[in-house]
């Protein structure tokens, strides 16, 4: 019986490791997000500004688990963090209109509209930061060239 790598061949493998990485760093960001969200609602702080300072700290460690495990690419590359942060300025205005916003008119509980953040982002970014913000050669692709 065939490997299955060889079977399906090395692309698709390529790509499904790939998702499997990005899944595996969403649901650590996730969990990030969420987890914040919940503490500031239970402490009682219930606002925009905890909605950011949740979402700024999971990017931080999205962007650093992306770079190095997900696309292993250069963290210090300033174009790739610059299309990094734009896709991650989409995701933030998408989290804010569905948590602060819609969250606010359908009174519905600020864990639930995180939830739904949770669930729609990472298509998203999958799309943008492999296609976009991280495409480009892999850095141990470009050191076994030198």
């Amino acid at each position: 019986m065939r490997d299955y790598a060889e079977f399906v061949g090395p692309d698709i493998m390529e790509r499904f490791t790939e998702v499997l990485r990005f899944s595996l760093v969403g649901i650590a960001t996730a969990c990030i997000f969420f987890g914040l969200i919940f503490l500031f609602t239970f402490f009682g702080f219930k606002n925009f500004g905890a909605t950011i300072i949740s979402y700024v700290t999971a990017i931080s460690f999205q962007y650093m688990a992306h770079s190095v495990f997900t696309f292993k690419r250069d963290p210090k590359n300033r174009s790739q963090l610059k299309k990094f942060l734009l896709v991650n300025f989409s995701g933030l205005m998408i989290s804010i209109l569905v948590i602060d916003v819609w969250g606010n008119i359908t009174n519905i509980d600020r864990q639930w509209s995180a939830v739904i953040v949770v669930v729609v982002l990472p298509a998203f970014n999958y799309v943008a930061f492999s296609f976009w913000a991280f495409a480009g050669e892999t850095v141990s692709r470009l050191r076994r060239e030198e």
